[in-house]
């Protein structure tokens, strides 16, 4: 457990990142994984994976979540808050005080865009290093799976029957080999 603060504290320093983009998970992920250590590197991909089935903005749902696990509902709360609202007062003052027509105000942006596709493609990468051994580990069950599931489809075989039969597999697969 950490303090909602602490909490707090390291997602509003993310928040003020906003302009960044996704690129601001490779930076959570070291500061989480690597710098305190909070939680474990597949943890972080699992929750991550799960992150991204639920609406809304992906490192807003991490946060949400570690929060709540590491700091209870405060900690939940707080990082929302500290993930969310400087992200909107730096939108309302870029909007409301900065000429986006100024080819130099462009151009930082531009660079803004750079940087944040550089974090991207090394999250990306950092990600695919677990996966490796995992689909050589499972591909040729896929492939075979897939091979049997086009052999019914040919052989008229109903979608119900495919469905029952390859999600099974599918499962055993997943979770028994």
């Amino acid at each position: 457990m950490i303090s909602p603060l602490e909490w707090f504290k390291l997602n509003l320093k993310f928040g003020f990142l906003s302009i960044g983009g996704s690129a601001r998970s490779q930076l959570y992920h070291e500061a989480v994984v690597e710098k305190h250590g909070w939680i474990k590197n597949e943890e972080f991909f699992e929750i991550l994976t799960i992150a991204q089935m639920f609406p809304g903005p992906n490192l807003v749902n991490i946060s949400i979540y570690l929060g709540y696990r590491l700091s209870g509902i405060r900690g939940a709360i707080l990082g929302l808050l500290g993930l969310g609202v400087p992200g909107a007062f730096l939108t309302i003052a870029v909007i409301s005080f900065i000429d986006l027509n100024n080819r130099h105000i462009s151009w930082l942006f531009q660079g803004f865009s750079i940087g944040s596709i550089s974090l991207s493609v090394l999250f990306v990468m950092r990600l695919s290093e677990g996966l490796a051994t995992e689909i050589r580990r499972t591909m040729y069950l896929r492939f075979l799976l897939a091979i049997v599931v086009g052999v019914m489809v040919l052989t008229g075989v109903p979608l119900f029957r495919i469905l029952m039969i390859c999600g099974s597999a599918s499962l055993i697969t997943e979770f028994l080999l």
